[in-house]
């Protein structure tokens, strides 16, 4: 009985703008508004999790592979870049993983993870809508998280994008 979906038409962006800006609206106050996507950090402390447990399991049954120590890789889907928050938030936590960060024509993330400037532009839309971001909020997180080294970023995540043309070949 809490709970009121609003139908926006819009972009991620757009609808993410609008919830940052009812977060921040005084008026708004008394509706303790809440948030189930990665701009709530409880969102993230699962998905740090879950990169531990994967970890511990791998280490578990490979007790002796060297790969546990500095090789594992994840390949992570990037929209907003909620779930790559959380495995960096593992890796700072003494987890040893790295990642790639799977985005498609909204690559914003991507351009900054190989020419160090952030570059928001406006989403376009995709076969793989749930990456259709184009001003990922959680990029200041990550840039928070290693004091904006994008060069030691550039050590632990490799960028990888796909255009619909990809996606539609390894569908079929």
């Amino acid at each position: 009985n809490n709970i009121i979906a609003i139908p926006l038409d819009g972009s991620f962006d757009e609808c993410q703008s609008f919830v940052k800006t009812a977060f921040l609206d005084k008026d708004l106050e008394n509706l303790n508004l809440v948030s189930a996507n990665s701009i709530n950090i409880a969102r993230l402390i699962p998905q740090t999790l879950y990169y531990c447990f994967t970890y511990a399991q791998i280490k578990d049954k490979y007790p002796d592979k060297d790969f546990c120590k500095s090789n594992l890789i994840f390949s992570v889907p990037c929209g907003n870049c909620g779930n790559l928050t959380g495995g960096l938030i593992a890796r700072q936590l003494g987890i040893p993983i790295k990642f790639i960060s799977s985005q498609n024509e909204n690559n914003t993330f991507n351009k900054y993870l190989l020419n160090g400037i952030y570059k928001p532009k406006s989403s376009v839309k995709t076969l793989s809508n749930a990456m259709d971001v184009g001003n990922p909020s959680n990029v200041k997180r990550i840039d928070y998280l290693y004091n904006n080294d994008v060069k030691n970023l550039e050590r632990i995540i490799f960028p990888s994008c796909s255009d619909d043309l990809r996606t539609l070949k390894t569908i079929k």
